[in-house]
Formats: structure tokens, sequence, C-alpha cells
């Protein structure tokens, strides 16, 4: 199998194109616009050179046959997404866990402090959505805990002036409605979004229910630019088998509030403060059916501020510099009790956070070279220090070549830390993760057309935090968290970007994983140890009916350790029609039979059909 997953890449990789060679400053000015913000938080687009971004636009996101971020981001040929369900979704990449990967939107943390199963309870309608920017490999340098396989960052749409309403009807009994509005007056620009989606699920047990309502407003204010926005997303959802073998039930409620400036402050600085609080509520049921069993609430606030400088050089080139800290108040109020003698359980508990970081930068014509540090408190763990390096050289006006190095680190969730019931116990003397990345790759803008990435990379990660029990247990027997491994992950990835030949555009991408642990004998790992070793995409779209219409299709193949490989195949009709546009997509049209994260069998083939009515008058 891993054998016909290289010839597919390879495949890929070497469609025809066209067979004209390009003049070498097309193909830099190509190389040069292929990233964006979510590998400059700090001091420039240096950074962006020499990392591995992958982005999916909002044009892209409508190609797709997908409803949510969530199904967007398994499109991502790095990405390791876990659907249990629409509501809940568990994200990796490169093979991390699902807690080693920081979510971000708009720039701000919105990764859960009590669980990483809540990091994609988001409060973005996927109308809302402008581009999801993917950042894959150690990040702590720039954002701190948690980013160890990678960030991602949800950007949001701003300005302008539009109306859309989407209606839509698919298989499990599902509906789905979402309507937008923006509008700007005098450079004060406001817009809204809300989507409402229900399914009866594709197994017992699956069926949900969901709510997002997003706000956003921007306008000048003294000499800069004043944001704020505002979300509210609820989930109802059964839980059949998601973190234990039982019928569950869980309601989830997120609620995310940002503030911010930026603006020039002289001397060729931009300052940017920012505010944001974020609220999840959870209600879970261990068992639907008898809530008197085992029922607990918990209720998780993170709220604080950032604060950045950052200087960049004029045209692109010369140094550049950023410095900047940030505090945070990390607080959870839980009933969770495994016994009522159980007092170090979750209970009501608060932790202050705070980190403080530079990176100076430098490029010139063909080169260049960043550093970053970035020095993190936490009240329970003390200090933890996160250097990184990169640097990228351009060796033809065509080909790049880039090299990164990183430490990352992260701290356990409450949950793990002390979380109890009858499925899972945690442990209060658990110790921080600590990993470093090495990542060498190149760039090459293909004849014609297209852009070929390249990335190889190793991770040594050490006090792994996984959930175990010995091996042969029964099912029913609870799991306890522990640092139990160390392990090494050595890792070869290929992305092609935007190849058009004969009418089609061809997006494709593959990964091989090699994990050597030390997996503690006689125990079973949950989650940790059981990343996915390959896996390919490859997404075709073609313009029909003179443009009118377009047909895009969609093959995914993954192999987790563990278990049997499995290929999926999607697509979607786009059809314009007057003042609208009707729309056909389907998921897993095989029918393949496979196993999603809980070990229950995944959704089948699932169609759908929606109508957008769109009234769009431009920025």
């Amino acid at each position: 199998m891993r054998g016909t997953l290289a010839l597919a890449i390879g495949l890929a990789a070497s469609l025809p194109v066209a067979a004209q060679e390009p003049e070498s400053a097309t193909a830099l000015v190509r190389l040069e616009t292929l990233r964006v913000e979510v590998a400059s938080r700090t001091a420039a687009s240096f950074p962006a050179r020499s990392r591995m971004v992958v982005v999916l636009n909002a044009e892209q996101l409508r190609d797709l046959p997908v409803r949510t971020v969530a199904d967007a981001l398994q499109w991502v040929a790095t990405a390791d997404v876990q659907p249990r369900s629409p509501a809940q979704t568990d994200l990796s990449l490169r093979g991390s866990t699902f807690e080693q990967v920081l979510v971000l939107v708009d720039g701000v943390r919105m990764s859960d402090p009590q669980t990483g199963h809540f990091d994609l309870d988001l409060a973005v309608p996927l109308d809302r959505v402008e581009r999801i920017e993917v950042l894959v490999g150690s990040a702590s340098a720039l954002y701190g805990a948690d980013a160890v396989g990678g960030v991602v960052n949800v950007v949001t749409r701003e300005g302008g002036s539009r109306l859309a309403v989407h209606v839509e009807r698919g298989s499990f009994d599902s509906w789905r409605a979402a309507g937008s509005v923006d509008g700007a007056v005098a450079g004060v620009s406001a817009g809204g979004s809300a989507e409402w989606d229900h399914s009866d699920g594709h197994r017992t047990g699956t069926d949900y229910e969901t709510l997002q309502l997003y706000g956003r407003l921007s306008a000048p204010v003294v000499g800069g630019r004043f944001s704020a926005a505002a979300g509210h997303g609820r989930r109802d959802f059964g839980a059949n088998g998601f973190y234990a073998p039982f019928d569950s039930y869980e309601e989830t409620r997120t609620t995310t509030v940002t503030t911010g400036w930026s603006g020039e402050i002289g001397g060729g600085f931009t300052l940017h403060p920012r505010l944001s609080l974020r609220r999840h509520g959870d209600d879970f049921t261990l068992i639907r059916a008898n809530p008197a069993v085992y029922r607990n609430v918990h209720l998780s606030r993170q709220r604080g501020g950032e604060l950045l400088a950052r200087r960049r050089p004029l045209a692109g080139r010369g140094v550049a510099l950023a410095v900047g800290g940030e505090l945070y108040r990390d607080e959870v109020e839980s009933d969770n009790r495994a016994t009522p003698a159980a007092a170090d359980a979750l209970g009501n508990r608060s932790e202050d956070r705070g980190a403080a970081f530079t990176e100076l930068g430098w490029a010139g014509a063909r080169a260049s070279l960043s550093g970053g540090l970035r020095a993190d408190w936490h009240e329970s763990f003390g200090d933890a220090w996160s250097p990184s390096v990169s640097g990228s050289l351009d060796l033809t006006g065509f080909l790049r070549a880039r090299a990164s190095w990183g430490q990352s680190f992260r701290a356990p969730t409450w949950t793990e830390r002390y979380y109890q019931d009858p499925a899972s116990i945690g442990d209060p003397d658990l110790e921080p993760e600590r990993s470093w990345t090495l990542e060498l790759g190149a760039e090459l803008a293909l004849p014609g057309s297209g852009v070929l990435h390249t990335t190889a990379f190793r991770r040594q990660s050490d006090d792994l935090i996984d959930w175990v029990k010995p091996a042969g247990s029964p099912p029913t027997a609870p799991s306890t968290v522990q640092n139990v491994e160390s392990a090494r992950y050595d890792g070869l990835e290929l992305l092609v970007e935007g190849v058009r030949a004969g009418g089609f555009r061809l997006d494709a991408g593959g990964s091989l994983l090699r994990l050597e642990a030390g997996e503690a004998e006689g125990l079973v790992s949950r989650y940790a140890l059981r990343p996915l070793v390959e896996r390919a995409t490859a997404r075709v779209a073609r313009a029909l009916l003179g443009g009118r219409a377009l047909l895009s299709g969609q093959i995914l193949h993954e192999g987790r350790r563990g278990d049997d490989a499995y290929m999926l195949l999607s697509a979607r009709l786009r059809i314009r029609l007057p003042g609208g546009e009707l729309a056909l997509g389907g998921t897993n049209l095989t029918d393949e039979e496979h196993l999603d994260v809980t070990g229950n069998p995944a959704a089948g083939r699932a169609l759908w059909l929606g109508y957008r009515l769109e009234v769009d008058r431009g920025r």
C-alpha cells in the first residue's frame, strides 16, 4: 500500500503542464506571493519564505464538498482530521495529537484550556471565512504552548457590501441554513453571519444540531484602525462511543469576544494591542438514556491580552524587528467528581500564564534569515524557553531552498490533570511535553503554472502525554493519563498547487510518516501513538458550460498506524444561475467502509443539494 501511495504522489507531481520555460522574474513572483499572515505574526513575512504554509481561500472553500471549517481542513495534505460527527472533530498535524495543534481565529488563540477535543468548537460560520491558513511544524517561538504540530488560523471576511442566503438539504435527514450581511459607510465596516445545521447522524447516537452566530466591526480610530468581533456557537449532539464505549450525549456552548487596534506609532513601528475572551461550557452525559448514572458540567474561561510592536523593512528587504508580550488567565468550574470523596477531581481552578517574545529578521534579494526567542511562564509549570531559527535561499529565479529549527512545548490540560469518570482518570502530577523539530524543504515554480513544495522533517518529543490502559483490558476498563512515551517522527511531504493543463486545475499532496516510539510495555495507547502514517489528497476542477458551472472532484487516501488504509472519493458541482448558485455535493461516493477515530463505522455515502442567493457589491 505504501508503494501505491508513493506512486500516486509521483504521478500527481508529474502531470503534464505547458512546455514553455517561464522567465525567472515571473516564477519568482509566484513564489513570493504564496504565503500569508499565519507565518508572520512577529517580525515580517520572512518566516513565510522558510516555513511550510498551506492556504485554502474562499473560492477553494466553495469548490470543496465541505460544510464546516473542520471539513475543509481534511483537504490539507499534512492534516489528520478525526471527525466523530460534524459537531465534534479532533485535528492533528504531522503525527501530533489533537492537543498539540494551536487553533486561532484572526490570530487570537481559540484552543481550549480544558481539552483539545473542544479546539474546533468555533463560533465562525463557514460563509464568514475568508481563508484558512495552516502553518505546519513547530511554532512555539511564535505562538507559545500547544504549537507542536502546527498552527491553524481561521481568517474571517471583513469589508465590502454583500448579502447572501444559503439553504441545503442532504443525506441522514440533514438540513442547513445560513446567511451573511456586510456593509461599509465612511470607513466603518460591519458584518454578521448565522448558520444552523441539523442531522439525524450517520449511525445511532451521532445526531446533532448546531447554531453559529458571528459579528464583526471595524472603524478608523486615533490614526489607526479599531476592530471588534463576537461569536457564539451552540452544539447539541449524540456522542455514542466518542470518548468511551457508551451511548453518551453532549451539549457545548462557545462564546468569544475580541477587541484590538492597529496603527503606526512612528519610527517605522506599528503597534497592535488586543484583548480577548473565550468562554466554553460543556454538559456531558455518560449514558444518554440514564443521565443519573454519570453526568458532569464544565465551564472554562480564557481571558487576557497581548501587545505587539513590529517594524517591517521597506520594499520587503532589510532588517525587521518585533517585540511583544501577553498575559492570560485560564479558569475552569466543574462539578466533575468520580466519587463524592474525589476532592482532587476537576472542580474549580484558575491559573495565570504569560510570555515575552522577540524576533529579528533580515531579507535580501535572494535570501532571508530570521531568529526568534520566546519565554513562557506558567503558574503551575514554571518557565519554558522556545527558540527558533529559519532561513531561505533562492537558488534560481524559480527554485527556493529553506530550512528551519525550533523547540516547542505543551503543558497538560485541565482534563489530563484532574478529570475523573468511569472511563478516564487524570493525573495531577503530569509533566509538560517537550519537542524539537528540524525541517528542510524546497519550492519549485513549475513550467507554465503551479508550484511544487517538498519538505522533510524530524521531530523528537519527550514526556508525551497519553491516555493508556493495560493490554487485554475489557472495553469498559478506565484509561489513565501518564507521561509514558518518547517518540521520534520522520516525515516526507509533497504538495503541488495550481497546476493547469487542458482546462483542468490540479492541487495534490501527500505525506509519509515513520514513528519510532518507546511505548511503555504492556500499555495500549488511546491517542499519541496512532498517527496517520500515509496520506494523499488530490483535487481536480474544471469549468463547464462556458464558465457558468464548475465541477470539482477530490480523492483522499489515509492509512493509520495499526489500521487498514482506505480511500474516499468526493465531488461538488456548482452551477451559476441568475442571482444565485445551485450546488450538488457528495462525500464518500463509493461508500467505502472504514472506521472513525472512535473505532466505530464512519459515515458512508452522503449527498446534498443546496441553493445560494448572493448580492455582492465588492469591497
